[in-house]
Parts: C-alpha cells; sequence; structure tokens
C-alpha cells in the first residue's frame, strides 16, 4: 500500500499520530484495544490518533507527514529500525509491542514456569523519594482509617457482645511479606461460644459474611500498615500456604514480594480474580506490574479505584436484602459508579466464577472464535452451564468494528491472528470456533493457528449441520476433514433424490465404516426401501438401533449373510429385486491379507464376481463397486484383490448388459483400517505415534466424501467405467500426525512422540489414482473424473476365477499371493513385483 507523503500534508492537518507497525498477533491486540483498523486509508482529511501500517516503509511514509507521538511494532522491526523521523525532525523511538502491551494492560507479561530460574526479572527503578511518599501516605491514612473506624467497630461489637455474650473478635493468621519474611495479619471474626449450626453460631456467620461485604474485617489490618509489615498499595498479601502454592504456579513468584505487599493491590482493582490457576497467574502479572512500574500516580488511581469498588460493594450489601429489586438496583449502581465500565485496563480481565462460599469452579478458560451470532449463542450456553467445563474469557473476531468492545460481558481482544498472544496472555487452555457460516478454507485457517497454540480445539456444527438438526451448542473436537489441506466435497443432495427416490437399495458391507455412510446418505434420496445386508451382526444391529432414532420415510431392513455364498445371494436377490446395489463387502486390511490371501479372494473378488452376477440375474438398474486407489500397480495382496474386482465386474457388465461402475479413492479419514483410529488410540495412550517411513504419503478424504462420490457416480449412468474424485495433492503421513497431536493440545515430538518402525509386507510408500494408459476426463460434476482404459486385451473374467478359486483349495499362501499378482500382470501389462522399490515420489514405491 502506497502513501503519498503529500497528499497526508495537504489534506491532514499536522497533529500528532501514534503508528502501529507489523501484522503479528501482538499487533492485533493492540489494535483490537484501540479499535485501530488493519491498514491506513488516505481517503479523508484527518488522520486517527492511532494508525496501523504493514510494514517499516509505510511507516517511514506516515512520519515524513506528521509529528509521531509514539511508534510500537513488532520485534523484527525494532531490531532492525530503532527510531523514525518524523514531520519535525524529531526522532522517535521505536518500541516494542510487548513493552506497549505491557503499558496498556497495566500487566506484566510473564513466561509462567514451575521452575525456581524463572526467566521474569523486575527492575526496581523508583527513587528514593517516591518510597518515603509512599510510607509517609500509609501512616497517615491508616492512622486516620483506624480511628474513624474504631467507633462503628466498637457498637458493633458490644451489640454482639450484649445480646450472644463475649466471644472472639480478633484472629491471626501468618502472612508473607517484603522479601519473604513472614508477619502477623490481624482481622475481625465473630466466633461464638456456641455449636455450629445454633442460633449464634448461624447470625456470628451473617454478621462475618457482611464484614466481608464491606471489608470491614481487614481494620486490624491497619495496624500492620503502622509497623511497616504491609502498605496500603501493594502486591497482594497472601498466607504462606498460598505462598506455597504460587511459587508451583510460576517461578517468578517471589518477585512480587521485592516490596511490601498491600491492603490494596493493582489485581484487586482490576477485576475480582478467584483462586482459579489462570486468576493467580494474572493477579502475579498485575503484581510484577506494580512492582515494576510503581508510581505515586499508579497509588493513588489504585486507591481511588478500590474506593469505587468498596462503595459498591456497600450498596450491594444493602441492596441484596431487597432480593430481586436489590440485584437490579445493584446492577445499575455498578454501572454508574464505572464496575463495568470497559478501559484499556480492564478490556482483557474476566475473572473465573466461584460458587456461593467462593470456592473457584473447576473451568477452564475458554477463546471463543467469532463474537457473531455463533459466538454469542456458546457463551451464553457456557455462561449459563458451568457443567460444561469451560467459561467464556475472551473473544476474537474478523470483524474489526467489534475489536475492543465487549459482547456479552467478554472482550474482543483482537482477530484470528492474535489467538496465539491471547492464548498467551489469558492463559487460555481451551478454544472454540464458534463461526459456523465460515468456508472450509477460512475455518481450515483459523483451525491451523489454533492448533499451533497447543491448546484443544473445539467447534460447533456448521450451518448446514444446524439446518439439519444438529443442537448449536454440541461442541465437538474440530473434525479430521481439516487433515485433508483442501475443501471437503459437498454431495448434490438434489441429484441422490432423483436416484434413489423411491427405489429400493441394496447395500453389502453396510455395518462397515463406508457402508454405513452410504446408507446414512441414502435416505436423504428417499428410497422406497433400504436393505444393509453384513456378516457382522453385531454391527448391523448397532446400525439398526440407530436408524430408528432418526425420522424418515425409508424402512431400513438388515439382512445377515456373506457375499461368498452364490446360493444365498441368489436367493436374496430373487426375494429383494433391488433397484440400486451397493457392493461396499470387502476385506481392506493390507498387512492381514497379506498372511490370509485365501480370505482376500473369496471376499473381494468372488464376493464381487457373484454379486455382479447376481444382480444382472434380476435385471438390476445400477451396480456400483466401492475400489480403493490400492488397486493401482498394486504392491499388496488387497490392492491387487480389488483391481481384479474391478475387471471382473466390468467384464459381467460387457457380457450382461449390466449397467455397473466401480469408484476409485484413497484413504477415508476415521474409517475401519485408517491410520487415525490408530493415531488416536496411540495418542489417547500417551504415544508414541508409530509411521512407517518420513516420506510416506497418502490421498485423503471425508467418509461423507467417500459416501457421497458412491452414489453420485451411481447417479450418472455411465457403465464399464471408474470413477475417481479429485483429491487434490497427496498429504505427508508425519503431517497428519502432526496435526491430529496438535487438534488434541498437544505438542509432537515434545508430549507425544513420532516413531518411524519401517515399512510392512504390502505396503508403498506413495499411492496414484489411475494407471498409465488410464486417461481421465470430466463429468458433470466439478470434482469427479472418468477413467477410460480403453480397449485393453485381458483374460476372460471367468478364466481368472477359476484359476483363482482353485489355486486357493489346494496351494500356500505364498502360491495365491503368486497368482493374484500375475492376474493383475497379465490384465494391466505391467511388471508387479512385492521386492522391487522405487525411489521416486512420482511412481509408486512398492515394499
Amino acid at each position: 500500500m502506497g502513501i503519498d507523503s503529500q497528499q497526508v500534508r495537504a489534506r491532514s492537518p499536522i497533529r500528532h499520530v501514534s503508528l502501529l507497525v507489523g501484522s503479528g498477533g501482538d499487533l492485533s491486540l493492540m489494535s483490537a484495544i484501540f479499535n485501530v483498523p488493519s491498514g491506513l486509508e488516505i481517503g479523508d482529511a484527518r488522520l486517527s490518533d492511532w494508525v496501523r501500517v504493514e510494514t517499516i516503509e509505510q511507516a517511514v511514509e506516515v512520519a515524513k507527514a506528521v509529528r509521531l507521538k509514539r511508534v510500537v511494532a513488532d520485534p523484527a522491526i525494532c531490531a532492525s529500525h530503532e527510531t523514525l523521523i518524523d514531520a519535525s525532525g524529531k526522532s522517535v523511538p521505536i518500541n516494542p509491542v510487548s513493552t506497549a502491551i505491557e503499558r496498556i494492560l497495566g500487566r506484566a507479561f510473564v513466561q509462567h514456569s514451575n521452575s525456581s530460574h524463572d526467566a521474569t526479572a523486575v527492575q526496581l527503578s523508583q527513587s528514593r523519594t517516591y518510597f518515603v511518599t509512599k510510607r509517609t501516605v500509609d501512616l497517615g491514612v491508616s492512622a486516620l482509617a483506624l480511628a474513624l473506624l474504631a467507633i462503628p467497630v466498637a457498637v458493633i461489637y458490644g451489640i454482639f457482645c450484649l445480646v450472644f455474650g463475649r466471644s472472639t473478635f480478633v484472629q491471626r493468621l501468618e502472612m508473607i511479606g517484603k522479601h519473604g519474611e513472614p508477619f502477623i495479619l490481624r482481622y475481625l471474626e465473630f466466633i461464638p461460644k456456641s455449636e455450629r449450626g445454633s442460633r449464634q453460631f448461624n447470625v456470628a456467620t451473617a454478621i462475618n459474611f457482611a464484614l466481608g461485604r464491606i471489608h470491614l474485617r481487614l481494620w486490624p489490618a491497619l495496624l500492620s500498615v503502622l509497623t511497616g509489615d504491609m502498605s496500603l498499595v501493594g502486591p497482594r498479601t497472601e498466607s504462606t500456604e498460598a505462598y506455597a502454592r504460587g511459587n508451583q504456579i510460576s517461578g517468578g513468584y517471589s518477585q512480587r514480594l521485592l516490596v511490601r505487599p498491600g491492603l490494596v493491590s493493582l489485581a484487586r482493582v482490576r477485576f475480582p480474580y478467584s483462586d482459579s490457576v489462570r486468576d493467580l497467574r494474572l493477579a502475579l502479572e498485575y503484581d510484577l506490574y506494580y512492582v515494576k512500574h510503581g508510581t505515586p500516580a499508579l497509588d493513588f488511581r489504585t486507591l481511588g479505584r478500590a474506593s469505587i469498588l468498596l462503595a459498591g460493594d456497600a450498596l450491594k450489601t444493602v441492596v441484596l436484602s431487597i432480593r430481586v429489586a436489590g440485584r437490579m438496583l445493584d446492577h445499575r449502581l455498578s454501572t454508574m459508579l464505572g464496575n463495568d465500565s470497559p478501559s484499556a485496563s480492564r478490556i482483557a480481565s474476566v475473572a473465573m466464577p466461584t460458587d456461593r462460599a467462593g470456592v473457584p469452579l473447576d473451568l477452564k478458560p475458554t477463546l471463543v472464535v467469532g463474537a457473531g451470532e455463533g459466538g454469542k449463542t456458546i457463551v451464553k450456553e457456557l455462561q449459563n452451564d458451568p457443567g460444561s467445563g469451560l467459561w467464556p474469557v475472551a473473544f476474537v473476531d474478523d470483524d474489526y468494528s467489534l475489536l475492543g468492545a465487549r459482547v456479552l460481558d467478554v472482550p474482543v481482544l483482537g482477530n484470528s491472528a492474535a489467538i496465539r498472544a491471547v492464548v498467551d496472555r489469558e492463559h487460555i487452555e481451551t478454544i472454540v470456533l464458534a463461526i459456523p457460516s465460515a468456508s472450509e478454507i477460512d475455518l481450515q485457517r483459523i483451525a491451523d493457528i489454533a492448533r499451533e497454540t497447543g491448546v484443544p480445539t473445539l467447534t460447533m456444527p456448521s450451518i448446514g449441520g444446524i439446518l439439519r438438526g444438529d443442537d448449536a451448542t454440541r461442541l465437538r473436537v474440530v473434525p479430521t476433514s481439516d487433515l485433508l489441506g483442501r475443501t471437503v466435497v459437498e454431495t448434490d443432495v438434489k441429484r441422490c433424490r432423483e436416484f434413489l427416490g423411491g427405489k429400493t437399495v441394496l447395500v453389502t458391507g453396510a455395518a462397515g465404516s463406508i457402508g454405513r455412510e452410504v446408507v446414512l446418505q441414502a435416505l436423504r434420496g428417499e428410497p422406497a426401501t433400504i436393505y444393509g445386508l453384513n456378516i457382522n451382526e453385531s454391527d448391523l444391529y448397532d446400525l439398526q438401533q440407530d436408524l430408528k432414532g432418526k425420522e424418515a420415510t425409508t424402512s431400513f431392513v438388515p439382512i445377515v449373510a456373506s457375499v461368498t455364498h452364490a446360493a444365498r445371494l441368489n436367493r436374496i436377490m430373487r426375494e429383494l429385486r433391488p433397484n440400486v446395489v451397493f457392493h461396499a463387502a470387502a476385506y481392506k486390511h493390507v498387512p492381514l491379507m497379506e498372511d490370509f490371501p485365501h480370505e482376500a479372494v473369496q471376499s473381494n473378488i468372488q464376493g464381487a464376481w457373484l454379486m455382479a452376477q447376481a444382480a444382472a440375474a434380476v435385471g438390476v438398474e445400477r451396480f456400483v463397486l466401492v475400489s480403493t486407489d490400492k488397486a493401482v500397480r498394486p504392491s499388496s495382496v488387497m490392492g491387487a484383490s480389488k483391481r481384479i474386482a474391478e475387471l471382473v465386474v466390468k467384464d459381467v457388465a460387457a457380457s450382461t448388459g449390466l449397467s455397473a461402475c466401480a469408484v476409485r479413492f484413497g484413504n477415508v479419514l476415521g474409517s475401519r483400517g485408517s491410520v487415525i483410529p490408530l493415531f488416536e488410540k496411540q495418542i489417547a495412550a500417551g504415544g508414541p505415534i508409530t509411521i512407517t517411513d518420513k516420506r510416506m504419503t497418502r490421498y485423503f478424504m471425508t467418509i461423507p466424501e467417500a459416501a457421497g462420490l458412491i452414489i453420485e457416480a451411481g447417479a450418472f449412468g455411465d457403465s464399464g467405467v471408474i470413477y475417481m474424485l479429485e483429491m487434490g495433492d497427496p498429504v505427508s503421513i508425519v503431517d497428519v500426525a502432526d496435526r491430529l497431536i496438535r487438534l488434541h493440545g498437544k505438542r509432537p515430538g515434545t508430549d507425544i512422540e513420532i516413531r518411524f518402525t519401517g515399512l510392512r509386507p504390502g505396503e508403498k510408500l506413495f499411492e496414484e489414482l489411475s494407471l498409465g494408459f488410464e486417461t481421465a476426463r470430466e463429468t458433470r460434476h466439478p470434482k469427479i473424473r472418468i477413467l477410460d482404459e480403453g480397449a485393453a486385451e485381458r483374460p476372460p473374467a471367468e478364466l481368472m476365477m477359476h484359476r483363482l478359486l482353485k489355486t486357493i483349495q489346494e496351494g500356500t499362501p505364498a502360491d495365491i499371493r503368486s497368482l493374484i499378482m500375475k492376474n493383475v500382470e497379465e490384465a494391466d501389462g505391467i511388471d508387479v513385483s512385492l521386492l522391487g522399490r522405487e525411489t521416486s515420489p512420482r511412481k509408486a514405491i512398492y515394499a
């Protein structure tokens, strides 16, 4: 973005301008606080006080045109440039953004650790005059307060003693003071000489609660200010137990007591913190800021703010007795007193909630991405239901009109680029993506940023999911579709309905991950009946029970049967006479099929052959075979068996007139046998994740994509062809593991080890989607291609089947493996060797 300095001079008065230079997350956080747009537009006659530019070159051009008040930049710019010369010739230093944010928020940014060698360093720069003045004010104010409050305290104590008899009045507690030295803190607490649950005890408890609400119970603590153990304003004073707990949270905890602790602390007036870990960390940051930057002005501001809060608490104590009316009045008075007004110092301060006894709830501070309707819905749900375990403390949103505002009392701290900065500074433990209207590309971009933080990331359903009846507030882990590295291909529901509407559909392998999704998506096409055939009766029963809870006009009928029994299949097909058959039944685990090749022949090859013949015999309108990219130049028994299945179905179609096709796609995320469920289990067990080779890549698709492709391929109507999804670039398995680890909020190599084990029998390093002699042409769907094989001479399917069936009855596993590969070599005219290896990623690499 070029800037014409002459134009700025001509159209803008010479005025002071503060510059933000850079585009990082910290700069986005500052932009949010001051509501600064992401760039500079020279379109009107004035410049705002704060201006955001992206590069130092733009900053120089602005500096030539205006007087600069301050310049704040990211670390790279600070390292390469120390000053700018403005229009008046004045040299203005460039300050780091971290220092600027510290000044703005009134908090020191601390890299918390449990080590006593924490990098946090505090340099006391206050003068002796400041400390003398501070001590003088402490003595004068505390003596005056003791005198003024002595009479009301004495009256309260006298009334209590007259009614209930003399009781314990002043309690003592050992606290940690300056330089870690202990001292005794005194406070008011009535403890009657009666048993718990008695009238005296209950009245005393109510009085103690009221004294705490108006902070009068700390009146004797003014004696500690007089003796020099405390100050009126300083870091929070804590008991020995709390001090020990704080040192476990951060190694820099002891540095907050380089000065005297105070009755009033910066942390107390910034926000009412609880004892949750996050709030203790925030309180430490406020305390360290006070230690580093304490001034008389800051002390007086803190005391003034404390007076307003004390007055508000006193009013609250009165109005709460009026119950509902009191609560309404309290809210209005608090607003009038400024307790809830947003400011730069309070913008990022949202405390964790406590129960009625003041005990902090065990909730995770949560960042909500998206402050629109989706974000509001999530925040309301989380605020109303602490049982979720999450508590919203900040928003980020790419709508610049929302930056710096508070939505449902939760601050909007930046855009999506600021996610890491907000996570670090607000000690976020969970991120929720509440942008249901976002595109897949935007959602993936933001999810990638969130994953880089190492914080667990959840998401709400998309707009489409909500319209289909999903609960908008039902959060789930960011879907594994984010591992694809491309946009998910959506199913054309209208085409599906035109294809399946009112028909009878049979799905084999219906209880498997692919077959199950085919059944679910076929329901959207509103067929008359869906029959689900599977040999696994347990999973088939589970599918049947799941479908009972769905509202659909289509009936689902389960059938327990094997696709390898010809007589049983023929009888089923004659009885059902389906219009459409989706054949998904197959064995797909590569290493197991290497050990049991006869099962691969029976299920994958013979099963496909028998199903195609039975379908042709009863006049099925459309037969769709589910295949795999492992069928291309197969290095495994499983892949070779699926390639032969493609060929035998095509042969049956050619000889009988059956309208049949095959659908070929890559690995399916989350399906049985894919790497994702294995990686999930390994992560849950604490690692390691095992990968055969760091060079391994795969084409990936989601289960819904695979099922949708199968149904849409059936709708096209081409016979004797193979359909292929345009799947983008292959994805590195190492990258998949890395992203999945980060999705679980862990760090690859640190929390979860990635270990390489070497290729297993039958595995490839790289997969292909088509053979050299296959040419791809477009279909009506922009992401689906048809593979034409040409008029190749191949052995008849019946001859291949007879040879294979004879071998599995008489031959050894080695004989079966050899014959399967030989059949593929004869059919495709390629040299397939289980022992050969390639090194180029453009070719198949065989184990």
